[in-house]
């Protein structure tokens, strides 16, 4: 099987945070002992979960996860997934490919997807207008990918009225402020933790790594925001939009103190916007097909959108594999079978999992403090075995 994959940026991208993996993609990995080997290194065994009121009252003091996993009733040794970090696993990712012997065309964006039924090829145009064919074409370029237009149109993009604040950066900026030092340094200097704010309207995540301090509020739509990665604003408009909080209490300074502590150009404005599930996922032929956020976006707090789109590539690997070249369409449409109607006539298994980001966020940050005090809140990921 000869494989290429035409990669829009000029070189390996290591931008990015932090993201949920769930088990249920995970676990696949043992399929692959190499990988799997790699994919345990990056992970964060060793965590912390701390919980705490925007105003900076602890809620939840400082646990392992196993702890709270066991409080919850489960298995330590199977959690339902992990925080992990886009750079790494993306690392990750382009070590598999490079053991496979898969080239990476760097600087090859696709502007258009065609497919010929007659001849049994899928294909793209790039960007300095040559086409390329290929059995099969996957569509893996995310939000807005071109492939729409073949595959049945673009889903209108409704505004969730939400959007987050990311950013991810060098812990040495710490040491400007030492009180911010100490407040988010790990547990017992080596522990990776996960810190949680709780506010009206908002919530907010940090992690701290020995390397990179990160933080994430998801919060109400300010009107600088867009859907880019690049959209990036300066801490002082965080700032002014934390004091608008409603109510007498405001965020914690220690939390605003952080905020300060970010360097420019760093913090991203990212808008979010809600999409319903492609309503299809193939071209006419199964020559193009659809996988991640090309087919189905998730709001971030479903904690599922990395999840899906490996058990998309996963599931579509599988189905060609059993296949075989000679009936690439009917395994496409297999795949299709499994991933999009997993339970016919009207079950959407990826739709259940994207509104999952509504009912997170609205546990998060719509929080009734007179019912909740003292009691812990548990987000749902979603039950795919």
């Amino acid at each position: 099987m000869n494989v290429r994959i035409m990669e829009r940026n000029s070189t390996i991208n290591t931008a990015g945070d932090m993201f949920f993996l769930g088990l249920s993609a995970t676990h696949l990995f043992r399929n692959w002992p190499e990988m799997k080997e790699e994919y345990d290194a990056i992970s964060l065994h060793d965590a912390y979960l701390e919980t705490f009121r925007h105003t900076g009252v602890p809620l939840v003091k400082a646990m392992p996860v196993a702890v709270r996993l066991r409080a919850q009733g489960l298995d330590p040794n199977t959690p339902p997934g992990t925080f992990q970090m886009r750079p790494l696993v993306y690392k990750m990712f382009v070590h598999q490919v490079e053991k496979l012997g898969i080239k990476v065309e760097f600087d090859h964006q696709v502007v258009e997807y065609y497919e010929n039924i007659e001849t049994g090829k899928g294909g793209v145009v790039t960007k300095d207008g040559k086409k390329h064919e290929a059995d099969l074409v996957i569509a893996a370029d995310g939000v807005g990918s071109k492939s729409q237009v073949l595959v049945g149109g673009q889903v209108r993009a409704v505004p969730s009225g939400r959007a987050m604040w990311r950013a991810a950066f060098p812990i040495e900026h710490l040491d400007k402020n030492p009180e911010v030092k100490e407040f988010f340094s790990m547990v017992d200097g080596k522990h990776p933790i996960v810190r949680t704010f709780l506010g009206p309207a908002a919530y907010a995540l940090t992690l701290t790594r020995p390397d990179t301090m990160i933080w994430i509020m998801n919060h109400d739509a300010t009107g600088t925001e867009m859907e880019s990665w690049n959209n990036t604003i300066e801490n002082e408009e965080v700032l002014t939009e934390l004091d608008k909080v409603p109510g007498a209490h405001k965020w914690a300074p220690i939390f605003q103190e952080l905020v300060k502590c970010t360097p420019e150009k760093t913090i991203i404005n990212f808008n979010l916007l809600w999409r319903d599930p492609q309503p299809s996922w193939t071209s006419p032929g199964a020559r193009v097909v659809q996988i991640g956020d090309s087919a189905h976006s998730f709001l971030p707090a479903s904690g599922n959108g990395a999840t899906q789109a490996i058990e998309d590539a996963i599931s579509l690997a599988t189905c060609l594999k059993k296949g075989g070249k000679n009936n690439i369409e009917q395994a496409v449409r297999a795949h299709i079978r499994f991933r999009y109607i997993a339970s016919p006539p009207f079950f959407t298994r990826t739709a259940c999992a994207q509104k999952l980001g509504f009912s997170n966020a609205e546990l998060l940050q719509e929080t009734n403090w007179d019912t909740v005090m003292g009691r812990e809140t548990h987000l749902g990921s979603g039950d795919w075995d």
